[in-house]
């Protein structure tokens, strides 16, 4: 598998999870999950921090025409009832899919929210741990540096097995923004510092050809 087939694939897989959990979860389980995001944020990043991100997200919403996910909050997810004048044109089975169609409409503006919010949290971890990157990144240049200037071994096997670890390794965040589950406040964390480690052996056994 190339790393480019390899990049695809996990974008493909995140895109299918953003369609399908809402319909496999219903409005009335992502709304408990809204609301322990909620309580992650807070505990992750502090009450000020917090309301920026949740304000943020909210006002994301105008893609579906409206402002945060109070009103849905409130209403444990249940979607508005039918007007009943138009109820009443409608068949039995026109009313199901209607029903239906208007809770996955719900659900997936409850995945929605959560996957903004996940991805202002991703950002705001980065920057916090920006440093961190950067060191990663040059120790894995000094370790070129020293290698090419004492003749020491870039291993093009290392350099592909580590590629492909980190590629599969910052494709995390990107799952982490549909999984159905509150994550915890220090996933993040973790997860880059582990990231950094194969990202730091592919610097260390880049081949020439690609700094020419």
């Amino acid at each position: 598998m190339t790393r480019r087939s390899h990049l695809a694939a996990w974008l493909l897989l995140c895109l299918a999870g953003l369609v399908v959990w809402p319909w496999w979860m219903g409005p009335e389980r992502l709304v408990e999950r809204a609301r322990d995001e909620a309580a992650v944020t807070h505990r992750a990043f502090g009450p000020h921090v917090a309301a920026v991100l949740l304000a943020a997200a909210g006002g994301a919403q105008v893609v579906f025409g409206h402002h945060g996910i109070d009103d849905l909050v409130r209403s444990d997810g249940r979607a508005s009832p039918p007007d009943a004048r138009q109820d009443r044109y409608l068949s039995v089975v026109s009313r199901l899919v209607v029903s239906q169609a208007e809770r996955y409409l719900v659900a997936l503006r409850l995945q929605f929210h959560a996957t903004v919010l996940r991805a202002l949290g991703v950002g705001a971890w980065c920057v916090l741990l920006l440093p961190l990157c950067a060191a990663a990144v040059v120790d894995g240049m000094v370790q070129r540096a020293v290698k090419a200037a004492t003749f020491g071994y870039q291993n093009p096997a290392a350099f592909a097995v580590a590629s492909h670890l980190f590629i599969a390794s910052a494709m995390v965040p990107i799952a982490v923004l549909v999984v159905p589950f509150a994550v915890p406040p220090l996933f993040m964390p973790a997860w880059l510092a582990a990231a950094l480690l194969p990202l730091r052996v592919a610097i260390a056994h880049m081949q020439p050809v690609f700094t020419r």
